[in-house]
Formats: C-alpha cells, structure tokens, sequence
C-alpha cells in the first residue's frame, strides 16, 4: 500500500468485456473524481481502469517533486495492464488528464480519446509570467486554491484534490501544455471534445481552439449547459458519461 495515501485515492479497476477504458483524473485530483464515470461505463460492460497520476492522492510534497513524463508513466503503465486483458483501449481524461490522454495518442496504440474540460493553456496565468514561476516557486512553493464553484452543491464535499497548487509543479504543468501543441497535427485517433460553456476556469475558447487544431478525420464535441469545471462529478455529469459511451459504441459499431 502507498504511504500517506489519502481516503479514495486509490486506482480502480472493474473487469467487463473486451473493450476497455482507461480513466485519468485532473491536475492535483484522484481517481475519485473518474469513479462514477468508470462505474457507468462498466455497468455497460466495458472494462474500466482509474489510474492515479504520480504524485497525486498523497501529499502535497509528493506532487511538488513530480513531472510531466511522471503522469505521462502512470497513463503508460495503466494502459499496459489494460491492453493485456481487453482487445482495445479508449483513454479518457479530465482536465490534465484529457491532455495526457491526447499526447499519449501519438505514441501507444488507443481506439479513441475522449478529452473533458482538457486544458491546452494554463488558465488564469499571462504568458508574460510564466518566466516567474520559477523564482517564485522559492518564495511562494504553493498558491492555494480557494473554494470551486459547483453547479450541484452537494458535491463539493465529495470532490477529493489538494487544497494548493505546487509553483514548481505548474511548470511542469506548462511543460507538458507545450508538448502538446507541438505534436496536436500527429494526432490521429478518433476524439471527442466535451466541454461546459459555463467552465470559469478552462474557458470553452480552448474547447474551440483545439477543435481547430485537430486534423484527425473523427473528431466531435459536445457542449454542456450547466456544470462547471468538475464536469464528471457536476450536475450534468451522467449527460457527458452517456456521450462518451455513445461515442465509443459509435466507433466499435463502425469497426464491424
């Protein structure tokens, strides 16, 4: 067992068919935020997998030590146990993790990427500042968060993260933003862009962006109403869960 891991902050696994499912939770969440998702989702009987990101579900130190390639070993090792017990893989990411599930596209072999509230840039921070980070990651190592806003309050108790954000992690953050936009034109797989137009921190302008940038010859979005940033624990989460799995049963209907 991990030391110092946090209640819920453990990876998942439920065992369906031959199509599988690989769930990646946010920037400084846990698979707790993608277990209802995989719980649908394997109602329907796929086969699921939550992975936990490096570096996060433990301590906040733990993260601060953590880089991008880190997050991107976890997804790898997730998608080798997967792709040994299912006949295809679909990754599926919120926030940072819908970024590491369309990086992670150009190099493993996946079936589809569906990309929830995914980030191309890091929100609320001018690009004229990011050469700050750095220093500032000596004076100030974490910046905290403040509360989120929730369209379903009663879930703001529920959503398991940090408190804070690691400055020196966020540089590993912007990193791995960039590698994205470098290689988003490789990307081939299908992909399906979910977003809330009431996002108020990855406004929907990225959704829209990275629509635009995508050359991949299937490729779908669609847009919620009334959630907020957390959109598989918000509101509307079983609307984006059913798209997904609509999604997904579209392109294995297509392959027979």
């Amino acid at each position: 067992m991990t030391p110092n891991l946090i209640p819920s902050g453990e990876p998942f696994l439920f065992r369906g068919g031959e199509v599988g499912c690989l769930l990646l939770h946010g920037f400084t969440a846990t698979p707790h935020a993608m277990r209802w998702m995989g719980e649908f989702l394997a109602e329907r009987g796929l086969t699921v997998m939550g992975v936990r990101l490096h570096g996060h579900g433990t301590t906040l130190a733990d993260l601060r030590r953590s880089r991008w390639k880190d997050w991107l070993s976890s997804l790898e090792d997730g998608w080798n146990q997967l792709k040994d017990i299912t006949e295809r893989v679909y990754l599926i990411g919120h926030s940072t993790g819908g970024t590491l599930a369309l990086l992670a596209s150009t190099q493993l072999e996946v079936a589809g990427v569906i990309a929830i509230a995914a980030l191309m840039e890091i929100p609320r921070i001018p690009k004229i500042l990011k050469p700050l980070l750095w220093p500032m990651s000596y004076l100030k190592p974490y910046l905290n968060k403040g509360k989120g806003r929730w369209h379903d309050p009663s879930m703001a108790d529920q959503y398991i993260s940090y408190p804070a954000y690691p400055v020196r992690t966020m540089i590993e953050l912007d990193r791995l933003l960039t590698r994205l936009n470098q290689v988003i034109p490789e990307i081939k797989t299908p992909v399906l862009l979910i977003h809330s137009r009431n996002d108020d921190f990855i406004p929907l302008a990225q959704m829209h962006k990275l629509d635009r940038m995508l050359r991949t010859e299937i490729k779908e979005c669609f847009l919620l109403e009334n959630s907020t940033h957390i959109v598989t624990m918000d509101s509307e989460r079983e609307l984006a869960y059913q798209a997904a799995y609509d999604f997904i049963q579209r392109l294995e209907r297509d392959r027979n």
